[in-house]
């Protein structure tokens, strides 16, 4: 009798609970590190920075997405690994050169990037809606702020179904 409580206590510790995630760790650091060695294994040119990541739910499915940043020669990197973060999660990558008088360049450097919720109104500021744009609560974007310019607003196209950009 006493060995087959034991064997019952064994198995309670070690079956999870049903629908349990076998594939994502329990703690935050380790699916940023995930997410990070994804970033390095999808495109290892770039010294994408494990200090960087943010997580937030960028593809509006309810589940953490992580970003990943990388600077280099002038440039940033940012690439959003869809979660949870795993070998197979897909990736997607999006650059910025450091170009003050391009409207699609960085005005100055370094970078400071932060989650952006989605729950702002377009209908004035810009001419044309933006492709793909979902807005809600619930959604994060990047925001990217580079000098003394307009910063680049980046999401998830759900249209396009990738990173994507806008700024007034």
């Amino acid at each position: 009798m006493r060995a087959m409580l034991r064997l019952l206590v064994v198995l309670v510790l070690l079956v999870p609970a049903a629908g349990a995630d076998l594939s994502v760790p329990g703690d935050e650091q380790s699916r940023k590190a995930i997410a990070h060695a994804r970033a390095v294994r999808e495109d290892p040119r770039w010294p994408w920075n494990p200090e960087t990541v943010l997580a937030g739910d960028m593809n509006c499915d309810g589940v953490d997405d992580y970003c990943v940043s990388a600077c280099a020669d002038s440039c940033l990197f940012l690439a959003v690994v869809l979660g949870p973060p795993a070998d197979s999660s897909r990736v997607s990558i999006i650059g910025f050169e450091c170009n003050p008088i391009s409207q699609y360049g960085l005005g100055g450097w370094p970078p400071r990037l932060r989650l952006e919720a989605l729950t702002y109104d377009l209908t004035h500021g810009l001419e044309h809606p933006v492709r793909g744009l979902r807005f809600s609560p619930k959604c994060n974007g990047i925001l990217i702020i580079a000098g003394q310019i307009d910063p680049f607003h980046v999401f998830w196209s759900d249209e396009d179904d990738q990173l994507s950009w806008w700024r007034l």
